[in-house]
């Protein structure tokens, strides 16, 4: 609907999908050529569905074999994508789908982030937009066990990789900006300096990491429940990934990011400020995020896959904002955060 600039799939379309995802779903195991076609389907229709192409992850990697037929009822990765975009086709046949969620655009907000194995860290700064947003960070401690279970050359059994840590702060990346400011069609661009992250929110694809796919999956459902556009996110040299590497590692004892020891945010909030000051006596402000969000996101790295549900409801906690006082010396002032609109 050029008039509208809308688009929406014919609910002939919408019935005959959703019958054949029950079908493939309920079967014990069916043709490689039947899923393969399949798979073609839902990118054809993901093509108007926000955060669709988020869900074919398992059917890649499901296919990615040479057997004339793929096992569906042992493969509970296959069967859940297959209920959430059943779920999905659900939701968009109430409505048509405007083009803002479809396309991006010059950003109204721009970011950084990164992660280490002591935790995930960023910064939100406004670009083009007339929402009222102070320049934000957050930083999010990983807890002991994922720490263990990175893979690295000491622990070369571990389970997680570098890359899927990023892919977690990428989503968190999105669950802060959410928390902030109101995302209904609003364009945002995040700096990552990590490669394969970068592809994975850009394509909302991974076929070889299922830790990844789980977070791709999140982070597609969470714009779409906020009928935010597309996220885009751009490669920047680890050098030049300063205050997002900051906010990451500044954990725990001294270290080379940090002089003090930051076990509480207030500390760090004030290093921070002090060496990124902000020009014409701007001071950064701190985001501290819902248990809720992040207990999410770790439960993805742990052990994953969360219910659809668990992505699509919103909570009503949107975390806690911190400030620099007047007092000297200085203090740091907190409050329940509010959406400004």
């Amino acid at each position: 609907d050029g008039v509208r600039r809308c688009i929406e799939y014919p609910e002939d379309k919408v019935l005959s999908l959703t019958a054949e995802l029950k079908a493939v779903g309920r079967a014990t195991r069916v043709p490689y050529k039947q899923l393969e076609k399949l798979r073609g389907r839902m990118r054809h229709a993901a093509i108007g569905i926000p955060g669709g192409r988020g869900l074919v992850s398992p059917l890649d990697r499901a296919l990615n074999t040479t057997a004339r037929w793929i096992d569906v009822r042992d493969n509970d990765e296959l069967r859940d994508a297959l209920t959430d975009f059943r779920a999905l086709l659900k939701i968009i046949a109430t409505k048509p789908t405007h083009f803002k969620q479809l396309v991006a655009d010059t950003p109204a907000f721009v970011g950084f982030n990164d992660a280490s194995g002591r935790g995930a860290g960023g910064v939100w700064i406004p670009w083009m937009t007339e929402q009222h947003l102070e320049p934000v960070v957050w930083r999010v401690e990983w807890p002991p066990d994922i720490t263990c279970d990175l893979i690295s050359f000491t622990n070369p059994q571990g389970r997680l990789t570098n890359s899927d840590l990023e892919m977690a702060a990428q989503l968190l990346e999105f669950l802060a900006l959410e928390c902030l400011v109101d995302m209904h069609h609003v364009h945002a661009a995040s700096w990552c300096d990590n490669t394969p992250t970068v592809s994975w929110t850009n394509k909302l694809n991974s076929s070889k990491s299922r830790v990844a796919a789980r977070l791709i999956r999140a982070l597609a459902l969470r714009v779409m429940i906020n009928a935010a556009s597309p996220i885009i996110s751009l490669s920047i040299a680890g050098t030049d990934n300063v205050m997002a590497d900051v906010a990451s590692r500044a954990f725990g004892p001294r270290n080379e990011w940090s002089d003090v020891h930051q076990h509480a945010d207030d500390e760090f909030l004030l290093m921070f400020n002090a060496r990124f000051p902000l020009p014409q006596g701007g001071s950064w402000t701190m985001f501290q995020f819902p248990s809720r969000l992040t207990t999410l996101v770790i439960s993805e790295l742990r052990k994953g896959p969360l219910n659809l549900g668990s992505w699509l409801r919103t909570s009503k906690n949107a975390g806690s904002i911190g400030r620099i006082g007047s007092n000297s010396p200085p203090t740091v002032v907190w409050s329940q955060n509010c959406k400004t609109h």
